[in-house]
């Protein structure tokens, strides 16, 4: 066969109407595109989900001091941040802030709260530097792993709330640096109420 211009056109046509066909026309596999969307926070005292110190008599607690940095934007993004006062915790030793923590739950739906340690694994968690406990378990797991430690926090008309208990454990963990947590993932999921 001899090959001229028409051949040629031909054959070409032929192949891309193959490959159009097998790939499908103007199919695409993924798209990025940029949109404007608005995100709107709260203080802890006004947040569908509250942490603050727990009461005793209605007196706050010295364990637990809550800050609003709403004006301190480079330090946290504007959040409020959760303090541990206490400074000369014993060495070997395993120090428990019993119902510490409270959290409150404003919204209208049930939640599991836990404790994220994807980024800390090595320091938070059961038997770890640092565990964050409700009624005497740990709450903290990675992931949907997390699910089981879940402490449930009900909704409800008068604001419901659960008390978490903060253990430092020096005892164990005697080489750590409790300085090196910087910060506590804390995960508030419908699909943990109740699990």
């Amino acid at each position: 066969m001899r090959l001229n211009r028409r051949s040629v056109l031909l054959g070409l046509g032929t192949i891309s109407a193959s490959v159009g066909g097998a790939f499908g026309s103007g199919a695409f596999s993924s798209v990025e595109a940029t949109r404007t969307v608005e995100l709107n926070t709260s203080n802890d005292s006004n947040a569908l989900l509250g942490f603050e110190p727990n009461t005793s008599n209605g007196e706050p607690n010295n364990i637990i001091d809550t800050e609003d940095t709403s004006d301190d934007t480079a330090t946290d993004g504007g959040d409020s941040v959760i303090k541990l006062q206490q400074k000369d915790l014993n060495q070997n030793a395993t120090t428990k802030f019993n119902d510490a923590l409270k959290v409150v739950n404003r919204g209208d739906k049930d939640i599991g709260v836990s404790v994220d340690d994807t980024d800390n694994t090595s320091l938070i968690g059961d038997g770890k530097l640092l565990d964050i406990r409700h009624d005497g378990s740990s709450i903290v797991g990675n992931g949907d792993s997390a699910r089981g430690y879940a402490a449930d926090l009900p909704s409800g008309e008068n604001n419901p709330s659960i008390t978490l208990t903060i253990v430092i454990n020096l005892q164990d963990n005697a080489d750590e640096n409790i300085d090196n947590v910087s910060e506590v993932v804390f995960a508030a999921r419908q699909k943990d109420y109740n699990v």
